[in-house]
This record gives structure tokens, sequence and C-alpha cells, in this order.
């Protein structure tokens, strides 16, 4: 029954198009083209009027014919006398939906004082019908594909596609020379990621302004404020996790609401993300990652991260980021190159290219935790009070605008370190005082030297707090002025905190702060009896299912993580966690025990969606499939074989069309972010004379001193705070 349900969805698509492709190229004739057979045996044969007559004969309105081809098959799969029960139901339903469009025209009569036949005539145009017949007709087709598209799409099939494995451990949607390129199912082609964040809005800031953006003093103090929320600057016994914070503070309501947690950043959903948010999550990840794992022991192949290629200055979609000098993966659908083949690769064996080309780009931006401190004082978020006006009242040099703009303005991703800045970054009434052409430590402040200054110098007492008490030298290798090794921000589970100024005018116009919570790579992560996450390394997946990694532990590989049950669902994930007996284990369903039966479907329905969604080419695999086992037949008389090569034509060219299409758009969206930095970074840069249009931190110190008074020193004309 099941495959009968496939198979149908497949047809009524492939005969769409090859009606079209054929229809001025050859004449049918009444005999069987195609015929199929449902899981009970029973066939099904269409001839080639019953399937292409209308088209032949109102081939001026193609997508007319396409959705009545579509509409003639559903219906005649749903007329069949085994589904008469279920036919009925479906006609109940319409006459329902019948009945509730008559309702509406009442409602409208009466709240427009008309008629009751003028609103139902209304309503019957919108939707297309000239009577009641006709409409009762549109609802049971809108019912009978519903319920068509919902039987076909089981629990089970949508794991098999996330996995990219039938129940026999064969490749769902396996490569094939007649039916070409293949796919490894949701979890690797789409490199869903978890992700979870704070929203800090600066809606004053202008987005293009990399310089001299505005932020009030309010967007100052909550900056300040909540970074040192995430560090435990308070010293609270019990620290604030991410989540708490997110859930108080963010100015994003929906993610807030859910603890900070966003929907699932997969390939095709990536777009819904803010340029800076999805390819500042890939660069650290690939560069962590790159630090961490060794593709020649772990070949879990993840396919179509944008990348810069340095050697060309132009960007490529690569396939795999997994590292290893001598890593490869299979893709019998592309083409090899010359040294591939001169190497001795196998047909389709291809080399793991490097995420990064130029480890000078790899760098990621580095935030002094002084200058959050700075800016939560009421000192530089608010604007002193004066009896004069320093520079005309250019709000360009508030200390608080100086500060933002040289540390959280900046669209590349950074992370967070325990050091000092150049100015007043006072905590527990520690002060240090510093200009930018001051020596620091042997270090003069020279363009060469700007980004061991931005770093500013370790402090004892921020790195004493708890957000940066773990050593993260494993996962970033970050130093400070002097050279010294620095930890960054981490959240209470170990996850490094990244800071990226993010979005366009509008809701997410801000500082976002981004914590990966399961990382597209990593293929096992086991959560600590502390709440702690760790990655797991070294770990045999053939041997994962009856080990007690899996039995006893709360690990998860990227499988279970993704899991489309809920924690009463038998099929949820558990571990025998001691005495208590079987406990569910910690999944994207489930991440806090905050949340209820309700949300917990929520989640998993949006995963069921995804997946189920993600492939545009999946009827033309399972269409492959049938064909595999028999269940899907051409005749063999000569209009049938032109179908048949028609169809398979038109196959290999979607799932090639869609292939470059995917490639096209990802590098066109990182060569245009990766324009973007550039532009930024030439804004803000250090010429060689010492000058930048960036304010320096002098004059965030000496805001409403006596030489900003009198226009003399540092805000003398050519000083380093004199207003251009």
């Amino acid at each position: 029954m099941k495959k009968a349900k496939l198979t149908l969805g497949l047809v009524l698509s492939l005969v769409s198009v090859v009606g079209l492709t054929a229809c001025n190229e050859a004449t049918y004739s009444d005999g069987v083209v195609l015929t199929y057979k449902d899981a009970s045996g029973n066939k099904v044969s269409y001839t080639a009027e019953e399937l292409f007559g209308d088209y032949q004969r109102t081939s001026g309105v193609a997508s007319t014919d396409f959705d009545h081809i579509q509409e003639v098959l559903i219906r005649k799969y749903y007329e069949s006398p085994s589904r008469a029960s279920v036919l009925k139901a479906l006609k109940l339903d319409a006459e329902n939906d019948v009945l509730d469009v008559k309702k509406t025209a009442e409602t409208n009569a009466s709240n427009n004082k008309t008629s009751y036949q003028e609103e139902f005539e209304k309503l019957l145009d919108s939707a297309g019908a000239e009577n009641v017949d006709e409409l009762f007709q549109i609802k049971l087709y809108q019912r009978e594909k519903d319920k068509f598209t919902t039987d076909y799409e089981s629990e089970l099939q949508i794991e098999y596609m996330r996995d990219g494995k039938n129940a026999a451990g064969e490749n769902m949607f396996p490569y094939s020379a007649e039916y070409g390129r293949g796919s490894d199912g949701y979890l690797k082609d789409q490199m869903p990621y978890t992700v979870s964040h704070i929203l800090v809005k600066v809606a004053g800031a202008t987005n293009g302004d990399h310089t001299s953006a505005k932020i009030t003093e309010t967007e100052s103090g909550k900056l300040g404020n909540v970074v040192m929320l995430m560090a435990n600057a308070s010293k609270k016994a019990k620290r604030d996790n991410f989540g708490k914070i997110a859930y108080d503070e963010s100015e994003d309501p929906t993610s807030a609401a859910k603890w900070g947690l966003l929907s699932v950043m997969d390939r095709d959903q990536a777009d819904d993300f803010v340029q800076e948010f999805r390819f500042g999550v890939y660069a650290y990840d690939a560069i962590y990652n790159k630090i961490n794992q060794n593709v020649a022991t772990n070949s879990y192949a993840q396919k179509e991260i944008p990348v810069p290629d340095g050697s060309e200055d132009k960007y490529k979609v690569i396939e795999n980021i997994r590292y290893g000098s001598n890593a490869t993966y299979t893709d019998p659908s592309t083409a090899q190159t010359a040294d591939e083949i001169a190497a001795g690769l196998q047909p389709g064996e291809h080399y793991v290219n490097n995420f990064f080309k130029s480890e000078d780009y790899s760098n990621i931006g580095v935030i002094p935790f002084g200058a959050a401190v700075a800016l939560a004082s009421e000192k530089y978020a608010k604007k002193p009070s004066l009896d004069f006006k320093v520079n005309d009242d250019n709000e360009t040099y508030l200390p608080r605008n100086i500060l933002f703009n040289k540390y959280f303005n900046n669209h590349r991703v950074a992370v967070i370190v325990p050091t000092r800045i150049p100015a007043d970054d006072a905590l527990d009434g520690k002060v240090t005082k510093l200009s930018d052409n001051t020596e620091l430590s042997g270090v003069n402040y020279s363009k060469a030297n700007e980004l061991k200054l931005l770093k500013g110098v370790k402090d004892d007492d921020y790195a004493a707090l708890d957000g940066f008490a773990k050593d993260t030298s494993s996962l970033l290798t970050v130093k400070d002025a002097n050279g010294t090794n620095v930890n960054c921000l981490t959240t209470e589970k170990g996850q490094i905190v990244l800071a990226v100024r993010a979005g366009a005018s509008g809701n997410y116009e801000g500082i976002h702060f981004i914590v990966i919570d399961r990382s597209a790579l990593d293929e096992y992560v086991t959560v600590n009896a502390d709440g702690s996450y760790s990655r797991v390394e070294g770990v045999d997946p053939a041997a994962y299912p009856t080990s007690d990694l899996n039995t006893k532990t709360d690990t998860t590989s990227l499988s279970q993580y993704y899991t489309i049950h809920v924690p009463t669902d038998v099929e949820f994930p558990t571990y025998e966690k001691g005495e208590e007996g079987k406990s569910g284990k910690t999944t994207y369903v489930n991440p806090y025990e905050s949340h209820n039966k309700e949300t917990y479907k929520g989640f998993a329905d949006e995963l069921k969606g995804k997946i189920s969604s993600y492939n545009s080419n999946k009827d033309t695999f399972i269409f492959q499939s049938l064909m595999s086992d028999g269940s899907v037949t051409f005749a063999e008389n000569a209009q049938a074989k032109q179908v048949k090569s028609l169809v398979l034509s038109w196959i290999r060219s979607k799932r090639n069309s869609n292939a470059i299409k995917g490639r096209e758009n990802f590098d066109e969206s990182w060569a245009t972010y990766i324009e973007y930095l550039t532009q930024q970074d030439q804004a803000r840069a250090l010429k060689d004379d010492g000058s930048q249009k960036l304010v320096s931190e002098t004059c965030a110190l000496g805001y409403g001193d006596a030489n900003s008074k009198n226009k003399t020193g540092e805000w003398a004309v050519g000083g380093a705070c004199y207003a251009k």
C-alpha cells in the first residue's frame, strides 16, 4: 500500500513533464505506457490518452494541465474499491469544508450589510468554483491531496531520509548512471546546526556605518551587562546559564521564549539567518574542526559549505570540511581533476579541500571583556552634563560610541577574552588608563601591532570569572598583547560564545551572542553530569549502537540528536541512568527540562517538516527505487520506451540543475559576505601614518576634560580627537 502511494506521487509529477517535453514530438496511441503495482499486488495501468490526452488538447496552458494530471491520478487512486471507506471520510470532511464557507458568507453578509448570495458568490470566485458542486469537488480534491501526501511521508520514511539509509542499510538516495546524482540524506547534505543566541538591539546604529555608528545610553548599558552576566561578573554562587540569560535579556522575543534556541540552521533554511550569523558559525566551526578533527580516522563527509579560494581570489563551494592530508570522499556523479586522476584515485573519488586556503583569513575577531565592562558603566554609557559642547556635539565622540565602534561594531565573528582595553574599564575598583600611543609592555602602537593592542592585556580578575574558567586552548588559540594565552568566554556547558554585529534595519539589527548547541560536524556528543558538553573522539561508528557509550551515557549521535520523536514515545533515545533506570537523552527536541510536552512536539514536528521537504529531488529517488524493485514498469512498445527515455533524461537534468543552483546560491552568498567584510576592514584599517576613521579610546578617556573644552592637545586641529 505504501509503495502505491509513493508511486502516485512520482507519476503525477513525472508524467506532467513528459507530456510537456513530448507533446509536439509524438502522437501517442491508446496503448498502455506505464503500469504500477501496489503492495497488495494490485495493478493500475495508464494509456497515453489517460496521461497526456488533456495536455495534447490544451497545450497552450501547461501549468493548468500539470495540475489536472495530478488531480486525475490522485482521484483515481481514491476511487479504488479498496479505499472506499477512506474516500467516504474524505467526502464528509469536504462537506464540512463547504459548510464552513457558507458560514463565512453569512458572517460577511452580516458584517458588510450585504446579502448572503453576494458574499457567497465572492467566496466561490476566490476558490475558483462556479457553484456549490464545484466547490465541493475542489475541497474534496484538497483533502485527497493532503491525505495522499501525509500517508506516504510516514515517520519511518522520514527517518530514512534523515540518515540517508533505509532499513536494509542501503543508500536511500543512491547515485545511478541512469538517474544521475545521489544524496547522502538530510544530516550530511543539509548540515543542520542547532544554535542559540541572545540579541541586544542597536536600532539607532546605521548598519553600513563601520566607524561612527551611534548607540543609546540604554543600549550601551544593556550590551555591557549581558556580557558581564554571561561571565558571572557579579560572582553569583550559582551562575545563570545561557538559556536563562537569553530568556531574561534577549530582544528576540521568539527565541527568548525558547531560552535562546533558534530553528535548526540547515543549508536550505540558512537564508533565514543573516549572513554574519550563518557564515560566522561556519567560519568558527571550520577552524575548530581543523584543530580537532582527522578525516583519515573519521570520514563522516559533510558537503557544500561555501569557502573562499584564496589562490584565485574567488570563492567556491567545496565538498568536505573535515581535514586530513590524504582524505578523500566519493561522489561518482562529478568529474575528477587531473591531479586526482594522476594520483590514482578511483572514478568518483576526490580530494578533501581545506576550508580556508589562507591562514590569515581564518583569524576570528577578538573582543576584550574590558570593553563590555566599560560600556556597562554609567561613566561611559551616559552623556556627561557639560557647560560646553565637545566637537559641536558630534555624538561619534561620546565614550559609549567610541568603544562600541571599535570593539562591537564588527561584522566579523569574534570571541570575548579576559583582557583590558586602553581605557578606564574598572571592575572591583581597579582602573587602567592607557592612551593609544602608549607603549604597552614594549609594544608600540603601530599598524603592525594593531591587532595585539585591540586584544589588550590579560587581567587576573577577569580571568578568574566563571565565564573564563574553561581552558579553551584546545578549541582556539588566542593570545593577549603580551603573547599570553587567554581563554575565551564560554557558557556553563563549555560552549564558546561568539559575538557578531549582524542584521539589516529591523528586528534583528544588533549584536548577536551565539552558541553552537550542536555542530553538523560533531558525530557524537556526551552531556556530562554537570551539564557541560564533550565531544566524543575515536568512536567506531560500527560498534556504536551496542556499546556502553550508547546505552549507559547521555551520548547522542547526530541521528539520535535530531530524533523526530518526543520523550513519551517508545522510539525516543534513552540510556540507563544508574538507579533511576531509563532516562531520555538530551536532544534537539528536549533541550531544557522546563519545556512541556507541547513544546517537545513542536520541535519534533519542525524537524519532520525540514527533513521531509529538504530533497527537491525526493520523488525521483523514490521512482528510481520502485523501478528497481519492479513496482513501476514501462511497456515495451515504442511510445512507452520514448516516454521512459524522456523521464530518465528529465530526472538527470533536474538533479543536476538543482545541485548547480544550490552551489551557485551558496557561492554568491559567501562571496557577498567576504566582499562586505573587505569593505568594512578597509574602512576601519589603521593607516601607515597611524590615523584611522575609528576614534581613539584617548577621546573616550578625555571627553569633557579641559583639552576637549579648549580644543587643545588631542582635541586640537589634526589631533586624534579632532572632529574632521
